[in-house]
């Protein structure tokens, strides 16, 4: 592969289609592959038994007598147990263990982490209704009869969320007595975010891209001086050189010094240091490489709930604070300041999910501004929080936004370390949204995702403004479904349909794509592999808050099959809600690269619906084989092996 520069990255595969090396270009523009600057995977059967780091560090995969993943001798040695239903049940990493506990039906009822044990309770449905954090302080959840959250109550704090009958969300209400109200224009696409004295105003050009923001009031303006950098590329889409100062870059890629600050990271390219005006600040990550701690002057640790940072310690593990969070992506709603519950806060969010403004118990309005890559001005610290911009969490230690897989650097707007799923989202590595800031967001410091919620590519929104309304289910394979003798099975989203899993033909017919996929075809021989492939569509058609993208996951050397999962989304499934075939989450980190299939239905695009670009990203980034099923109950396969 050569770029528009010239540089040449070059991939190898083995007999059995597998991609097995990538070597990458050297730094000068227009120079051939460095053939010392590569990245291997080594086979033992169909597993991998080692990989190769891009420099020259050799990562060991060992396995149980089972075939589950039992240890890697890396430098955080990991390694992992399981119960007798192949359920993750401890999982140890840079000297810091998870251990999980699950409830009859298999769903997670306890996360055992280093600050304290998170436990969940669900309905007969599957939803949370409770989580109860170390100490015993509870967040309730309520749901309508659409599946939709309505209420979240913790502590004395209680958020109300209002839906129109599009299932979108309208207002925000919340205990202090602020709400914010959210409007759409004709075309259904949002427009306004408001709550207090300022108000959020968005114009679109004719390709629906943002094409003017406005603030009603004034304090949420960002007022940026002049300032004139210059910045030099090398041929691997490094920045080279700022002004008069050279940049350096490890072995990995990782950005290691500019000349007055120096950085360091681990084996999976986490930051583990950064030395800024001669202090050095120190992180540490936990079993699932979520940020565990990160000490300057002071030590602060980190409680999780998936990805979701929901509670702060200092150094001797003594309460800091709580956060209670929304259903959405990066949407921290409520702040507890100290180990009570007295003083309470609560966080305001515009249209890219960045927090605007923070209110008191009182209704008190603390306003916080950024310029479109981050940099931001809050108007009163104590107030400004953690959450920052897109909703992610801000080190002041070190001037960053911990983006999970990433650091993000805004004054130069660009991620830290390379990309972990490669290419998988452009040539550049270190590019952050591919420099549109205004139209996405990066949940994952992975690829960009549009924060709007729009049509998917292929989908067409009908009158009353939903996607894809016109979708008809058949009870037939075939290309016809408008029309059957069984007549329309499903009602327009977001209905609830009446549909009986035996309707569907016993065996998916296998596209082209499938037929060259290895895995993908180990997979789709199993009987019960189809028997969960047509259980997943059913659960896609039949979904309470309308048609809605389900998964599972497969180990295809074991036949072991994961549970179903879903973010209750039209057109995507959020990397938070995937489950192993274990039924463990699974880490937003490159870990597993060739035995799982990761099956997903495409309920709402017209056939023939393949893989989208984000499904090819995450093959690229996990290494997993992606299947995607459609309405034709057609299966379609990336070719990973």
């Amino acid at each position: 592969m050569t770029d528009a520069k010239g540089n040449r990255t070059a991939f190898q595969y083995d007999n059995f289609n597998r991609q097995v090396r990538t070597s990458y270009p050297t730094a000068s523009n227009g120079a051939s592959t460095n053939s010392g600057d590569y990245e291997q995977i080594d086979y033992s059967g169909a597993r991998v038994g080692s990989v190769r780091l891009r420099d020259g560090q050799v990562i060991g995969f060992h396995y149980d007598g089972l075939g589950r993943l039992s240890y890697k001798d890396n430098a955080v040695s990991e390694t992992f147990t399981y119960n007798n239903f192949n359920q993750i049940t401890s999982h140890t990493a840079n000297s810091l263990t998870s251990n999980y506990s699950y409830n009859s039906l298999g769903w997670l009822k306890t996360d055992a982490q280093p600050l304290g044990t998170v436990t969940y309770d669900h309905d007969g449905f599957g939803r949370r209704t409770k989580m109860t954090y170390p100490g015993g302080f509870e967040v309730n959840y309520s749901y309508n009869d659409g599946d939709e959250l309505t209420d979240i109550n913790a502590g004395g704090a209680w958020l109300n969320f209002v839906y129109d009958n599009l299932g979108r969300r309208t207002q925000l209400n919340r205990s202090n007595g602020q709400t914010t109200s959210y409007g759409f224009d004709g075309s259904f696409r949002l427009n306004s975010v408001g709550f207090g004295s300022n108000t959020v105003s968005l114009g679109y050009n004719d390709a629906d891209q943002i094409a003017s923001r406005t603030n009603s009031n004034g304090a949420f303006n960002y007022n940026p001086g002049t300032v004139l950098i210059t910045y030099g590329i090398d041929g691997l889409n490094r920045i080279a050189t700022v002004n008069s100062a050279n940049m350096s870059y490890d072995l990995r890629g990782n950005f290691t010094s500019d000349g007055a600050s120096t950085f360091t990271y681990n084996t999976n390219n986490l930051m583990t240091s950064a030395t800024q005006s001669g202090v050095m600040s120190h992180l540490t990550y936990d079993a699932e490489n979520r940020l565990h701690s990160i000490s300057k002057y002071d030590t602060t640790k980190f409680l999780y709930d998936g990805a979701d940072i929901i509670a702060e310690y200092n150094g001797s593990n003594q309460l800091l604070r709580r956060y209670v969070h929304g259903p959405g992506m990066d949407e921290p709603l409520i702040w507890f300041e100290g180990s009570s519950t007295s003083d309470k806060r609560f966080f305001h969010a515009d249209n890219q999910g960045s927090i605007i403004a923070t209110t008191d118990s009182s209704g008190n309005t603390y306003a916080t501004v950024y310029d479109e890559y981050g940099i931001r001005y809050a108007s009163n610290e104590t107030y400004a929080g953690r959450f920052s911009y897109t909703g992610q969490a801000y080190l002041p230690e070190i001037g960053m936004y911990y983006y999970k897989a990433r650091m993000y650097n805004p004054i130069i707007g660009r991620f830290m370390q390379t990309d972990p799923i490669g290419y998988g989202a452009g040539l550049n590595w270190y590019n952050y949204v591919g420099s549109d800031p205004v139209n996405y967001t990066d949940p994952w410091g992975l690829q960009e995702e549009e924060k709007q919620d729009d049509c998917a590519p292929g989908e067409t929104r009908g009158s009353d403004g939903v996607c894809a309304t016109d979708v008809t289910v058949v009870g037939q394979r075939g290309r016809d479904l408008l029309s059957n003798d069984l007549g329309p099975l499903c009602a327009k989203i977001p209905a609830f349909c009446e549909y009986d899993v035996d309707i569907l033909p016993i065996d998916p017919l296998v596209g082209e794509t499938c037929e060259a996929s290895t895995a993908g075809n180990k997979a789709l021989g199993s009987p019960s592999y189809r028997q969960r492939v047509r259980e997943m569509m059913k659960a896609s058609l039949e979904n309470w808050g309308g048609i809605v993208e389900y998964g599972f996951i497969t180990d295809a050397d074991t036949g072991l099959i994961g549970p179903l999962f879903t973010s209750g989304d039209r057109r995507k499934i959020s990397n938070s809600a995937v489950r192993s075939p274990s039924g463990a989450p699974v880490a937003a980190v490159r870990s597993n690269f060739s035995n799982w299939v990761y099956t997903h239905s495409h309920p709402n695009n017209n056939p023939p619906s393949p893989l989208s670009s984000g499904d090819r990203k995450n093959a690229e980034f996990f290494g997993w084989t992606v299947i995607a099923v459609d309405k034709s109950f057609t299966v379609h396969c990336t070719r990973q092996r």
